[in-house]
């Protein structure tokens, strides 16, 4: 592996997680839509990123985490569901119904789409999809799977195989919502391994997350520091994280 590529991982910037139209909208999303966008188009830090990528929930109609999943339960409560296969109970928030594929609330926000056309055409974009699964949630990118790069037949689906065969050894990360899918994608990138050994650096660019809950928000960063991730709260302070 090469040292020093790195990648800048977007998660779920889509159209159901933005104010004031989503259906399960983080509050303060759209502030992070000018630090993304100058991430992917400011000339100066496009020369950073040996890979973009972008994830997006995907939840399939009747997924288990909506609520109208489940007759007689309110969104943004936890119940009881089953294990899938194992027959063991596990306790679920449930929420509006989110990101289904097909509608616009599942699509990318426009603005960050558009500036992620050359990266797609200069080959260096990967689309990662989760919570495809019927009857399964999935917070983290790494429980999705690559579903849109150049050369498909010669990428694995797995995306910290996928990032490692890359040569990515960094990966920044971006985007919503910062106590949930931002710090699980945060945890497993920290904890993925190749042959024993961990794999990547792990940066979170504060400026550019944004949480549902303002304290929760607070408890996943000092979580993720905990783990061994570096916070960064202005471009200065990126760019020498990044050299490091």
């Amino acid at each position: 592996m090469r040292a020093g590529k790195k990648a800048l991982i977007i998660v779920d910037v889509q159209n159901d997680f933005l104010p004031p139209d989503g259906s399960l909208a983080v509050p303060q999303g759209r502030e992070t839509l000018p630090h993304i966008c100058k991430l992917i188009e400011d000339e100066s830090w496009v020369k950073e990123w040996d890979l973009v990528v972008a994830t997006q929930d995907w939840h399939p109609r009747g997924h288990i985490s909506f609520a109208s999943a489940h007759p007689g339960e309110k969104p943004y409560t936890k119940i009881r569901v089953s294990k899938p296969s194992k027959g063991e109970q596990m306790d679920m928030f449930i929420w509006p119904d989110h990101c289904v594929p097909g509608t616009k609330g599942a699509e990318i926000e426009e603005g960050v789409r558009e500036r992620l056309k050359p990266w797609l055409q200069d080959g260096r974009l990967a689309i990662v999809r989760k919570g495809y699964n019927m009857h399964v949630d999935a917070f983290s990118a790494f429980e999705g799977a690559v579903v849109d790069v150049p050369d498909p037949l010669a990428a694995s689906p797995e995306v910290g195989r996928y990032l490692a065969d890359k040569g990515i050894d960094t990966c920044v990360i971006v985007g919503l919502a910062t106590d949930y899918c931002v710090c699980q994608t945060c945890l497993s990138s920290l904890a993925y391994e190749v042959d024993g050994r961990k794999t990547f650096k792990t940066l979170v660019y504060t400026p550019a997350v944004r949480g549902v809950s303002e304290q929760d928000s607070a408890k996943a960063l000092e979580e993720m520091k905990g783990r061994g991730a570096i916070l960064v709260g202005d471009e200065q302070a990126l760019l020498q994280a990044l050299k490091g």
